[in-house]
């Protein structure tokens, strides 16, 4: 733990002195006000200053002026979020203060929900795109199990895109960057009759690659991406509102992992000069993915007086087909029948994969909400989903690595819902809420490689409840003090892999539960122009699911996914907003967290790693008592991927110079976090430094928004970072390092031109 503090001893208390001070801010200056934040946080439409959940929220406004531009970004500047990314979507993993899933079975869920427009999405991998057209982004931080399901145990991301307009517009937006992008965009909305309205938004993206494949002078790491949403608003009658959502994206990318250390003349890697700076790997497959994700949502809302009745269906499709050079190196597999048992010609990759995968899920969610303000207020709900994962893998053509099967998991999941606020003393509130869920799990796996091919079925059930109790009082400053218990839920999931067997189908990996405990204050200044958000919290995960020693009956010991133990993450987090002049604003996010291991018996040891440093727990021993398998004990560890402070500071500046027809804007974001360690079992060499990274742009735009033209530098600085370190080292028997990373094109400066001007 680093001792730069130590949130064990001081959280809360400095917590208490921190909102206890904040309820004397001084008065700031009165003439200019920010806006009004409205959320969705709680499935109507709020103030967030009224919510009594910790969030960091990015309006349209903020995400122009700050560039967010993908997913990635949202932890670029959302300090509580943190992002691991692999060579491919599937690999990619959402944390919220700390913790996410890390586990690539098709039939595990994340700690972290991403919802868009009310629907939660299927996977994860489904949140990296491109956010085209968004009104709003809600991070939403820990258990919202409540309101938003089973898979938001650590939090959510919920994501909300722009409404058809009263009158008609057209925009067209135009980006080219210096390292090979550009990218267009249009969006055209309006009234088609007194009754219904339309938005259209549709991009196409084409960017070069960052990255050399020696083995064919190729480049890897870029896209062509492309994406249409259509959006219908109707109001037949005066209390119905029907709105239609249908989305489509697809993307052909292409991703590499470089090696930071490789021992010289590696076979199949003689070409590459690893180093902290390489961009050169050396493959006989081209790495490549393709994605199409597709999302319709019917919306329909009916006035009943003073109750408001919701129906949100959706239908939804994932798929992504991907071919991978698993061995990393161009070198082709050995003429040895043994090695080679599939009998693969000369000039065969030694190892690669290919996979594809289809996701598709029928959600249904039927509410009933008080939509008039009195001294109770309350909602209540159904949701249905049905969930199906299809997933073929094969890996050729190394015998040790041989794979070749096909699964499909599902999930059946009902759920009853409620949540109540009783205004039971004056500017006091008692919000408490509570969700009963059902889910029926199976799965269907077939492995080939078997003759005749073995397969093996399983079927699971389990009911499980979530809640939320929470206490606010809102001070004759306006301000709003609030305590909160909350508890999230993620349900049960079988280990989907090459090493899938009978005892993983009889028994799935047991549920993971979180509860956590917060206190907060939000509010504003007398004037207006200055906006506070303070929270303090702590949440434990109990049988936290992730990668872990088993020791089978026979006695063997195998790593898989299962329920390792328990994990703590506490802190403070600070979101504070400053109009300071009529042209100057400011914001800051920081994140200060502290996310321990408090129970994790059976970890794997990781390579070198020697009985000093941990590696002392025996789990089995040969016939001469000797330890044959070492494990270690992880109970006390930092969390991987964990940073104990980041956060990010944003300035924006807008002023009409003389009388012309324009304003001038300068915008500024840095973002720093402290050093993250990538490995859940604590290997040093999986280590990343602290770093910051600077962003800024300058140009013009039209004071009612028609047109905007501006000049960008993403990375000012040029700080290289990685999103991920994997130490394979352990494969080789010669204690030589060998280290690959992914490196973002965020990792690297580039600069670009953006335009964005209204047709008409």
């Amino acid at each position: 733990m680093s001792n730069q503090f130590n949130l064990r001893k001081c959280a809360l208390p400095a917590a208490i002195g921190a909102i206890v001070g904040a309820a004397h801010f001084p008065a700031l200056a009165q003439t200019p006000v920010l806006e009004e934040v409205l959320v969705t946080a709680q499935k109507r439409e709020q103030s967030s200053q009224e919510v009594p959940v910790a969030m960091s929220v990015l309006n349209a406004g903020a995400l122009e002026n700050m560039d967010v531009k993908t997913f990635e970004d949202v932890a670029r500047v959302s300090p509580a979020l943190t992002i691991e990314t692999g060579a491919e979507p599937s690999e990619n993993t959402i944390r919220m203060r700390g913790v996410g899933t890390s586990a690539y079975s098709i039939a595990a869920e994340p700690s972290v929900s991403v919802v868009v427009d009310g629907v939660p999405l299927l996977v994860t991998a489904q949140a990296f795109g491109n956010l085209e057209d968004i009104e709003r982004i809600e991070v939403l931080k820990g258990p919202q199990g409540t309101l938003f399901g089973k898979n938001a145990s650590a939090g959510v991301v919920n994501i909300t895109t722009k409404a058809p307009t009263d009158e008609l517009t057209g925009r067209l937006g135009f980006r080219a960057t210096d390292d090979g992008e550009i990218k267009g965009n249009a969006s055209f909305s309006g009234p088609i009759s007194d009754t219904l309205g339309f938005r259209l938004n549709a991009y196409a993206i084409d960017r070069e690659g960052y990255m050399t494949n020696l083995y064919n002078d190729t480049d890897l790491g870029g896209e062509k991406s492309h994406g249409v949403r259509g959006k219908l608003a109707w109001t037949p009658t005066y209390d119905l509102d029907v709105n239609l959502i249908l989305d489509t994206a697809y993307r052909d990318a292409s991703g590499a992992s470089p090696f930071i250390a490789l021992p010289a003349g590696e076979p199949g890697r003689e070409m590459i000069t690893a180093g902290p700076d390489n961009l050169d790997v050396q493959l006989d497959t081209q790495n490549r993915y393709e994605t199409q994700n597709d999302l319709g949502v019917i919306k329909l809302d009916y006035n009943l007086g003073n109750h408001t009745l919701t129906s949100i269906s959706s239908y939804q499709r994932f798929t992504q087909n991907d071919l991978q050079d698993t061995d990393n190196s161009s070198e082709p597999i050995e003429q040895n029948p043994f090695l080679n048992p599939t009998g693969a010609p000369p000039g065969t990759p030694n190892i690669e994969a290919r996979s594809s995968r289809e996701s598709t899920a029928f959600s249904q969610e039927v509410r009933l909400a008080t939509n008039t303000p009195g001294q109770f207020e309350y909602m209540v709900g159904a949701w249905y989903q049905d969930v199906e994962h299809d997933r073929t893998y094969d890996r050729c053509c190394f015998r040790f690595l041989l794979a070749d099967w096909d699964a499909i998991a599902t999930t059946e999941s009902m759920a009853l819902f409620g949540q109540g606020s009783w205004n039971f003393a004056q500017d006091t509130f008692l919000d408490v809420g509570l969700r009963l869920n059902r889910e029926d799990i199976s799965v269907d796996f077939t492995n080939h490689l078997s003759d005749p091919a073995d397969n093996f079925v399983g079927s699971d059930s389990e009911t499980a409840s979530t809640g939320k109790i929470a206490l606010r009082h809102f001070l004759e400053n306006g301000a709003m003090v609030y305590g909160a218990v909350s508890t999230g839920y993620k349900g049960q999931a079988y280990d989907v892999s090459s090493s899938f067997s009978a005892a993983d189908a009889a028994e799935p990996v047991g549920s993971e539960t979180s509860t956590s405990y917060e206190v907060g204050m939000k509010g504003r200044s007398p004037g207006g122009s200055f906006r506070y958000d303070l929270v303090a919290f702590l949440t434990n995960f109990n049988d936290y699911q992730a990668q872990g020693a088993v020791v089978q009956e026979e006695g063997n010991v195998e790593f898989s996914l299962n329920n390792v133990g328990e994990l703590q993450t506490q802190g403070l987090e600070a979101d504070l907003s400053w109009q300071a002049t009529d042209d100057l604003r400011l914001d800051f996010v920081v994140s200060l967290t502290d996310a321990t291991i408090k129970s994790f018996p059976f970890a794997d040891c990781y390579f070198g790693q020697t009985e000093e440093e941990g590696c002392n727990v025996v789990l089995t021993r040969d016939e001469d008592g000797e330890p044959d398998v070492v494990v270690q004990d992880l109970a006390g560890k930092d969390l991987n991927n964990s940073p104990d402070i980041k956060f990010n500071f944003a300035a924006y500046w807008e002023r009409n110079l003389g009388s012309s027809s324009f304003n001038w804007f300068a915008q500024g974001n840095y973002q720093w976090q402290d050093d993250v360690n990538y490995d859940l079992f604590g290997a040093p060499s999986n280590k990343q430094d602290a770093f910051g990274l600077a962003n800024f742009s300058a140009g013009i735009t039209h004071p009612d928004g028609n047109y905007r033209v501006s000049l960008f530098v993403q990375n000012a600085f040029d700080q290289r970072y990685y999103t991920r370190v994997d130490d394979t080292s352990n494969r080789r028997d010669d204690g030589q390092l060998q280290i690959a990373v992914q490196r973002p094109r965020e990792s690297m400066r580039y600069v670009g031109l953006k335009v964005d001007f209204m047709l008409f």
